[in-house]
């Protein structure tokens, strides 16, 4: 079966499914668990505020657009080899790239098909670097939100109310606010940049980046 045969599986569906609750339902469920706080409802006002706060400081399309200038970042890496300047040697994936170079001879002409080669050849070791520092810079964003408080915020209100209905009303949020996860937008974003590199064609050979990592495999 030909999974690509539909379009769907390019761009997805629309899948109500993935958002389980509503915008009104969760709210519901909310004011339901405000309403047996009583006089502490705005306990639960403001551990509301901190979540929606969250959503909104990690946004999907600049996670992807920060994935996509990675890719930059991994060409630039490779330039700086090629011309062995020095340039860009204190960068943490430098040595990394530079083993590469070293380890394969290259008869190609063109300075691009050299460059994007070895972004290919690059791409998951990368990808493993570039996502870790991408986690890290957001979990440091994250931090100005006080988690601390935020778990406290949870403890007292579990203390009043049943956990179970916290419980809900954070898988309902987590479904309805938290649909695609911030890295997983990086992650696309950086692979959207790799398949320009795949499908860079060379003008000495006019084949693809593809085509040409496929002529140098060996199967065993």
């Amino acid at each position: 079966m030909n999974i690509f045969e539909n379009r769907s599986n390019f761009i997805g569906t629309f899948e109500p499914e993935r958002t389980k609750n509503s915008v009104q339902n969760l709210f519901k469920l909310a004011k339901e668990i405000r309403e047996k706080l009583s006089k502490q409802g705005y306990l639960l006002d403001s551990y509301l505020s901190y979540v929606l706060e969250a959503a909104n400081n990690t946004l999907l399309y600049e996670a992807a657009e920060k994935g996509f200038e990675a890719g930059s970042e991994l060409q630039n890496l490779c330039y700086a080899v090629m011309d062995g300047s020095g340039a860009l040697e204190e960068h943490p994936f430098y040595q990394t790239v530079k083993q590469s170079f070293d380890l394969q001879q290259d008869t190609y002409q063109e300075r691009t098909t050299i460059m994007s080669l070895h972004s290919v050849l690059l791409a998951d070791a990368f990808m493993e670097y570039a996502t870790q520092s991408y986690v890290r810079e957001q979990e440091a964003m994250l931090n100005i939100l006080d988690d601390v408080k935020l778990c406290e915020l949870y403890k007292k209100i579990i203390f009043l109310v049943d956990e179970n209905l916290m419980e809900q009303l954070n898988l309902a949020l987590k479904e309805r606010f938290f649909i695609v996860p911030v890295v997983a937008g990086f992650m696309q974003g950086l692979t959207n940049d790799l398949l320009y590199s795949l499908t860079y064609r060379d003008s000495e050979t006019s084949r693809q980046i593809f085509q040409l990592i496929m002529d140098a495999m060996s199967i065993e």
